[in-house]
């Protein structure tokens, strides 16, 4: 089963409200704290990015309930300029203090969650997609 919710993300309040259904997703699906937070946190750079960068923008969140496991999946796609070498984009070993905040946040999200992909000029969308999935842990 999944349950899916749609934001266009044109103003803060767009901000403030995806980060209040993701928050609600995640608490139902049975994350802990910690990583309510870390997804939360994720969900306010990506639409901050949006917005700020594009201007606007669409955030999806779906709940995904199999019969195995359970997950958040998180996809933002916008319109903006995007990223015209995405390799060099995201390359780790080249972080210094001139990179940009939004980079080192991609670089972090590929990073934390379970499954990453990212799309923009150089594969023929315009702007930005970013899809991200975390899958809840036994444990957690």
């Amino acid at each position: 089963m999944r349950i899916k919710e749609n934001y266009e993300i044109n103003s803060e309040w767009d901000i403030v409200d995806a980060r209040r259904y993701t928050k609600k997703v995640c608490i139902k699906l049975g994350f802990d704290f910690i990583t309510q937070a870390y997804i939360v946190n994720f969900i306010s750079e990506l639409c901050q990015n949006m917005y700020t960068v594009a201007q606007s923008g669409i955030l999806s969140v779906e709940a995904i309930i199999e019969e195995t496991r359970r997950g958040i999946a998180i996809k933002a796609v916008d319109n903006g300029p995007g990223i015209a070498k995405m390799t060099d984009f995201l390359l780790e070993n080249n972080i210094n203090e001139d990179s940009s905040d939004s980079r080192l946040n991609v670089i972090g999200m590929r990073r934390w969650f379970d499954e990453f992909a990212i799309a923009s000029v150089e594969a023929g969308v315009k702007g930005l997609e970013i899809t991200v999935i975390k899958w809840l842990t036994t444990g957690e």
